[in-house]
């Protein structure tokens, strides 16, 4: 077998980043027989472009992360509206639960439609 076939395989913390964007970027009703995993961040982006959403936004992704991620503490997550590019700038900072180093993940998002 060539070594490129273990090559796309995460491990530790990248496998728990992966999984925190996979949560956030999942919508309900996505994943078969199990239609309540995932969050409702992209119903809000169809909302006006605000403080209030960015508050709403920070809350989901709160909450989705608590419910489904028992693996992380979230440490700060940070949601500001980007005017020019007409979506939100998201930062999102967590523990393991067994480390005491910090993990950071950084997404975009904005309406498809």
């Amino acid at each position: 077998f060539p070594v490129t076939i273990f090559e796309d395989i995460k491990t530790n913390e990248y496998a728990i980043a992966a999984s925190v964007r996979n949560i956030i970027m999942t919508n309900f009703g996505e994943r078969r027989f199990t239609p309540r995993f995932g969050s409702d961040v992209f119903s809000q982006l169809f909302e006006p472009l605000d403080d209030m959403t960015a508050m709403n936004i920070k809350e989901e992704i709160i909450a989705s992360i608590a419910n489904y991620e028992p693996r992380v503490k979230i440490d700060f997550v940070n949601v500001v509206p980007n005017f020019n590019s007409d979506g939100f700038d998201v930062t999102i900072r967590f523990y393991l639960l067994n480390s005491i180093k910090p993990i950071t993940t950084a997404l975009f998002l904005q309406r498809l439609r």
